[in-house]
């Protein structure tokens, strides 16, 4: 129970310095944000969103930091948007070589959803990959815990159907969705103020809506990770 509280106090003052609650796109490096490298589309045989990583797009040379802010902000809009809490980590390796292949950015992968989003995994797909990265892989693989090995698929054309369906797939992937990524901002939800019997009152609300939304998030870090059994498979 010790290691559970300490754990969540490490996530939420984490999310707090980093500011995961609010990112924004216009937080972000825009040149990594809509070249496409990184992006949300469509879902699993399970319903779950695809966090899709086009490795071919990937350069060594980028701001690693930068480029983890970006996978942040994927995540947390894709929970606010659709209300879920997990996703699928799809890695399309289809073009990719050693020179776009970069294990520290990875390995940042990772390590991000092992500390932060340990039970937001449903599967980690790895689409058509070279035998010449095979070994590059291996030393991957050995990153993750059993747990996130179980859900470790190595996928081609062939099988791909059993993770995502057809109309699902992009036509990259055998599937028929032809579907060309292009970087569409968020909506932003308009809330109507509570109407208030005095401006007085108003102040109040003010000040006490962030709070009670912050309470909220905490309360679902909590569940999550005091009852995995109910959110699916921990890469913890």
């Amino acid at each position: 129970m010790e290691a559970s509280f300490t754990k969540l106090w490490e996530t939420c003052t984490w999310r707090q310095s980093y500011g995961a609650n609010d990112l924004e796109e216009s937080q972000l490096n825009q040149e990594y944000l809509k070249e496409g490298s990184v992006f949300v589309h469509n879902n699993d045989v399970d319903g779950k969103p695809l966090l899709i990583f086009r490795v071919k797009l990937h350069s060594k040379s980028k701001n690693l930091d930068e480029l983890i802010r970006i996978v942040v902000y994927w995540v947390e809009r894709t929970q606010r948007e659709q209300h879920l809490t997990q996703l699928t980590i799809f890695f399309d390796m289809a073009g990719t070589g050693l020179a776009t292949m970069d294990l520290d950015f990875v390995k940042r992968i990772v390590e991000t959803f092992k500390q932060y989003y340990p039970n937001t995994l449903n599967y980690i797909l790895v689409f058509e990959l070279a035998w010449v990265l095979n070994a590059a892989f291996k030393v991957i693989k050995a990153l993750l815990p059993p747990k996130a090995v179980e859900i470790l698929k190595m996928i081609s054309k062939k099988d791909i159907n059993q993770y995502i369906t057809k109309d699902n797939c992009l036509a990259s992937w055998g599937g028929e969705d032809n579907y060309e990524f292009s970087f569409v901002p968020e909506a932003k939800k308009v809330t109507s103020k509570p109407v208030a019997a005095n401006a007085g009152d108003d102040e109040q609300f003010d000040k006490k809506g962030p709070n009670l939304e912050r309470e909220s998030a905490v309360g679902s870090v909590l569940v999550t990770r005091l009852h995995p059994e109910e959110v699916g498979p921990s890469v913890a």
